[in-house]
């Protein structure tokens, strides 16, 4: 999954909580921000944080081959965006 600041301001990140259909729950790390243009990886796997990437480090798979729904949630917990997508292809509806 990736994430991406279109906007023209720094995201920051920290606290902020990304959640599949399932509530497997992601949690951005203190310090992690997006500047304007960039983009962070979040793979679902085990693995060492980077600037570019973060890792879920979870030992089974997220997201669904046959769908799924992300809600990213702000740190105080007001949803702040809902996508969905179906199985079968790549497309995703926010």
């Amino acid at each position: 999954m990736v994430v991406k600041n279109t906007g023209s301001k720094t995201l920051i990140l920290s606290g902020y909580r990304i959640k599949d259909a399932a509530n497997h729950t992601f949690v951005f790390p203190t310090g992690t921000k997006i500047a304007p243009g960039k983009q962070i990886m979040i793979r679902s796997c085990k693995g060492a944080n980077t600037s570019g990437t973060l890792y879920w480090n979870q030992n089974n798979y997220v997201w669904n081959n046959t769908g799924d729904t992300l809600r990213m949630y702000s740190p105080k917990g007001a949803l702040l965006e809902k996508c969905s997508y179906r199985g079968g292809g790549s497309t995703a509806y926010c």
